[in-house]
């Protein structure tokens, strides 16, 4: 996976977010939690067996299906998720900070235009065109240069266009969206809250 992140040049660590936490841990998780509703069927305990390795292959069955398929390569950067979509990839503003599109499906790609008012000078009809990229790539980018990461962020909470700002991980904890959803917490300190939630009524009277 480290050889698939990342610009063409090198490749970029994910953090450890990827074989510790969203592999290792959460297959583990997922393990410990399908033996206990085997225990509650069967009546009989077992083991879970993973390991960091393991779940980060376990993540990948998606791209593997993909390359089957002849819609992945392994050229960085080059692929559907991996930033070589014009709509689906990164972009530096005015300020320096960055904001996200993802918008991959063609109605949202038609918000795109919208919002970055380049629906009069870009066909979305050549959306999924090759050979429209990188020059669609230059018009978003020029686009996105003209103004800040919040004003683009203003400007695109009217539509539904896949577009968001890049935040920190100081910016996400204070966030309104992530405020009003309960997903962080600011005591002792700023930090996740709970994500997966339960009906704690379930059950009860």
């Amino acid at each position: 996976m480290l050889e698939a992140i990342g610009a063409r040049e090198a490749p970029v660590p994910p953090l450890n977010l990827v074989a510790d936490f969203g592999g290792g841990a959460m297959h583990l998780v997922v393990g410990v939690l399908a033996r206990l509703v085997q225990r509650s069927i069967t009546q009989r305990g077992g083991v879970v067996e993973t390991s960091i390795l393991a779940g980060t292959v376990g993540l990948t069955p998606m791209v593997y299906g993909l390359m089957a398929g002849g819609l992945w390569n392994l050229e960085r950067a080059n692929n559907i998720l991996d930033g070589a979509l014009p709509f689906y990839r990164v972009y530096r503003c005015a300020d320096g900070r960055f904001v996200a599109a993802g918008a991959l499906e063609p109605k949202f790609y038609a918000q795109l235009l919208a919002v970055t008012g380049l629906d009069g000078e870009i066909d979305p009809r050549d959306q999924y065109r090759p050979s429209s990229w990188p020059a669609t790539i230059e018009r978003f980018a020029a686009r996105f240069a003209t103004r800040g990461r919040d004003d683009w962020a203003q400007a695109a909470a009217a539509y539904d266009a896949c577009l968001s700002p890049v935040l920190d991980f100081a910016e996400a904890a204070r966030h309104p969206h992530n405020l009003a959803n309960g997903l962080y917490r600011g005591e002792p300190f700023a930090q996740p809250a709970e994500t997966i939630r339960f009906d704690r009524d379930l059950g009860e009277g």
